[in-house]
């Protein structure tokens, strides 16, 4: 989305292929974004999607949407629809969309061929499409990985058969191959995993997803918290260490009984996320809100908190989330791996901190230390004059230069 609207910005004439809301049954819609992208030729196709009988199956309601981030699989339904998931639905349980988005952009493409086509995933069935398209028109095609395909995190989870996982490498073999030129919006290590299953000579450039700069341009007279507020937003899951985290405070609260510290948590967490918190910390948990809601909520923080997931590939994930919160200037907690590319973009700001899930020690000292000045009225802020080249103007001029090198004119999107 928001690299249309800056190609449009820019003086481009992006046109965008997408699925219809109707079949898409996601779990959460930010309706607030529609007006962004407005004036963008946009064109939406509805077909059978699996994942509205899940939810109704699993939820009674065919528009719960399903869990993001996790694989439920408690009762036996659960177990068997994550088995049905992992086997035949590949390369994910949107593949349904394939064929009659590609009838669009055929038809699209008849009526103005385009300078450069660009498939963005996951879901990663949205290659396919591109995959199609290059066969029968051979149009330039420059494949957007926002996530990896078959190391995503997720699939871990899932009772894949050994037919199954070599399928899911044979189709991303296949679109790495035909491509002309792949974009990865993760990280660099995430660029060099897919450049090993790739010919070689193939072009490969990295973005990262960046924020939204808009949302920080206007100064706010940032409220007095009490008690000192710890915000976390976005997804929270039983794959991500917050466990650990409230274990290192209630070390904390044994060492420290007086302190006052309060959380707001924003997005979509797993109910015992949730009840996890509320036994630890006075928590206040506020849903989904919309994306205006959920930065100011960041901005008000006193300090922001944030977790890598803890499945094998989380060093291949940097989030558009870390640049929203480095955006803000406030302190940031990250549990995750130290080494990892999130810790050294979080290391642009002074007053930020990577650590393992299980050191505790460092947690409750960060913690200590951004209290302490709290307390004191002299609250710990960032530098964010780095943080400009993140956002996502910066990022679309980035892909305007790929586009200038390979001297391809960007007209469809299918997202």
């Amino acid at each position: 989305m928001y690299f249309a609207l800056h190609l449009q910005q820019l003086g481009y004439n992006p046109v965008v292929l997408t699925v219809d809301p109707q079949s898409a049954y996601y779990a959460k819609t930010d309706k607030s974004l529609e007006s962004l992208v407005a004036k963008i030729e946009t064109h939406r196709v509805r077909f059978f999607n699996p994942l509205g009988w899940y939810s109704f199956f699993t939820q009674g309601d065919f528009n719960r949407g399903v869990p993001q981030g996790e694989v439920v699989q408690k009762s036996v339904f659960q177990k068997i629809a994550a088995w049905v998931r992992g086997n035949f639905f590949v390369p994910d349980a949107r593949k349904g969309w394939v064929r009659p988005a590609y009838q669009k952009a055929v038809e699209l493409i008849q009526k103005n061929p385009p300078g450069v086509i660009i498939t963005t995933g996951p879901p990663h069935s949205t290659h396919l499409i591109g995959l199609k398209l290059k066969k029968r028109f051979n149009h330039p095609w420059l494949v957007d990985f926002r996530d990896p395909w078959s190391e995503l995190f997720y699939l871990k989870s899932l009772p894949r058969s050994s037919n199954a996982i070599q399928k899911d490498l044979a189709l991303e073999s296949r679109v790495l191959a035909a491509a002309d030129t792949v974009l990865t919006t993760t990280t660099k290590n995430f660029h060099t995993q897919l450049a090993a299953k790739a010919p070689k000579g193939q072009l490969f450039y990295t973005l990262y997803n960046g924020f939204d700069a808009s949302l920080f341009k206007t100064p706010i007279a940032k409220k007095q918290n009490n008690p000192f507020t710890i915000v976390f937003t976005g997804l929270l899951t039983e794959h991500q260490a917050y466990l650990e985290f409230l274990q290192a405070l209630r070390l904390l609260y044994q060492k420290e009984p007086h302190i006052q510290l309060g959380c707001e948590l924003v997005g979509t967490l797993t109910p015992d996320a949730v009840t996890a918190f509320q036994t630890v910390i006075p928590t206040t948990y506020r849903g989904y809100l919309d994306h205006e809601q959920a930065v100011m909520t960041m901005r008000q923080a006193d300090l922001l908190l944030n977790f890598s997931f803890t499945q094998t590939g989380q060093t291949t994930m940097v989030s558009g989330k870390i640049f929203e919160y480095m955006a803000t200037g406030n302190p940031i907690l990250h549990l995750g791996d130290p080494s990892s590319e999130a810790a050294d973009i979080l290391a642009l700001g002074k007053h930020n901190l990577c650590c393992s899930a299980t050191d505790h020690q460092a947690q409750q000292a960060f913690i200590e230390k951004t209290y302490k000045a709290w307390a004191e009225g002299k609250p710990l802020k960032n530098d964010v004059t780095d943080i400009a080249k993140f956002s996502r103007e910066a990022t679309t001029r980035q892909l305007v230069e790929v586009l200038n090198q390979l001297k391809l004119i960007p007209v469809i999107f299918l997202d």
